[in-house]
């Protein structure tokens, strides 16, 4: 059953909504978006219902929404749906994206950033040892970090 909102929790949340609304269109209609690739180019769609502004926003009003939250696909794979999508934090939803980078070290599989918050070195320092220096991942996560350099 739809939540109602007031006339002013409607007019308030609209443009952000709006907004999201388009980027998510235009990521998987426009060829010439920068993010295209990742989306429309993959096959995702935006469903039938949602090419309506005003379903999408009662579906986003109706189920969650809420400043500060993003749009996630549950799963990568699938279309922007209602089976499919869901509001939550964007520090989450970084961690569903495809780019992320796991590695599995001593048979345990985490995210590069958790592996380097873990051993109290940056991101970037973890992805320059493996990457740029070409070293094993055992011996990047068990190497001291010197003053200078890595």
């Amino acid at each position: 059953m739809p939540v109602k909102y007031s006339s002013h929790e409607i007019v308030s949340k609209n443009k952000r909504l709006n907004r999201i609304w388009r980027a998510m269109k235009s990521r998987c209609n426009n060829k010439n978006a920068s993010n295209y690739k990742w989306y429309g180019g993959k096959g995702i769609k935006v469903c039938k219902d949602w090419q309506v502004f005003e379903t999408f926003a009662d579906w986003a009003l109706s189920n969650g929404y809420a400043d500060g939250l993003t749009i996630d696909r549950i799963y990568n794979d699938k279309d922007y749906c209602p089976e499919n999508c869901r509001w939550i934090p964007a520090i989450k939803q970084q961690r569903n994206q495809s780019n992320n980078h796991l590695l599995t070290i001593r048979g345990e599989t985490k995210l590069l950033t958790d592996w380097a918050r873990q051993i109290g070195i940056s991101h970037e320092t973890l992805w320059a040892r493996l990457k740029v220096l070409g070293w094993s991942p055992e011996k990047a996560i068990s190497t001291p970090i010197r003053r200078r350099g890595l």
